[in-house]
C-alpha cells in the first residue's frame, strides 16, 4: 500500500488537475494499492505543527495572492516531513497539486517506484530540465 500526500498551495484549477493526474493514478493502481490525502494550505494542514520556515504568510513580492514562495523549499520539506508524521504505509508520494505529468513522466515515475518497492534505493527525487529539453523523462541519475 501507497500513501500519496497533496502538500502546499493550491495554485491550479482542483478539476484540471484531477483530469491529468487520472492518468498516473490510473498506472499507479496497476503497481499497488494507493489512499490519497490532502494536507493542502487549503484545510488540512492545520494538523501540521508549526512550520520554523513559514515566515509570515503573504509573499512580499507579490501581494496579489497569499501564496508562500520565500521559504518555498523548506516549507516543503517542512510539510512532506508533517504529512509522512501523519500517515502509516511504508511508501510515500509526494504531490503538489499543480503538477502536470505527460505520459513520458508518468513511466519514468512508476519505473522508480518499482526499484523503490524492489529495496534498489530508498526515495527518488524529480524534476525537469526545460533548459535542455528533457522533461519527462531519464537524463541524469
Amino acid at each position: 500500500m501507497i500513501d500519496v500526500v497533496y502538500t502546499g498551495d493550491i495554485r491550479s484549477t482542483k478539476s484540471v488537475c484531477d483530469q491529468n493526474h487520472k492518468m498516473f493514478f490510473d498506472e499507479l493502481g496497476k503497481v499497488a494499492k494507493y489512499k490519497i490525502h490532502w494536507f493542502t494550505s487549503d484545510g488540512n494542514e492545520k494538523k501540521f505543527k508549526e512550520c520554523p520556515f513559514d515566515r509570515g504568510g503573504k509573499d512580499e513580492y507579490w501581494i496579489k495572492d497569499k501564496l508562500r514562495r520565500g521559504q518555498g523549499g523548506g516549507v516543503q520539506v517542512w510539510q512532506f516531513m508533517n504529512a509522512v508524521r501523519l500517515t502509516k504505509q511504508p511508501f510515500v508520494i509526494r504531490m503538489r497539486p499543480d503538477l502536470w505529468f505527460t505520459k513520458d513522466s508518468i513511466s519514468v515515475i512508476i519505473d522508480e517506484l518499482k526499484r523503490i518497492m524492489a529495496g534498489e534505493y530508498n526515495i527518488g527525487f524529480f524534476g525537469s530540465n526545460w533548459l535542455e529539453g528533457v522533461t519527462g523523462c531519464y537524463h541524469e541519475k
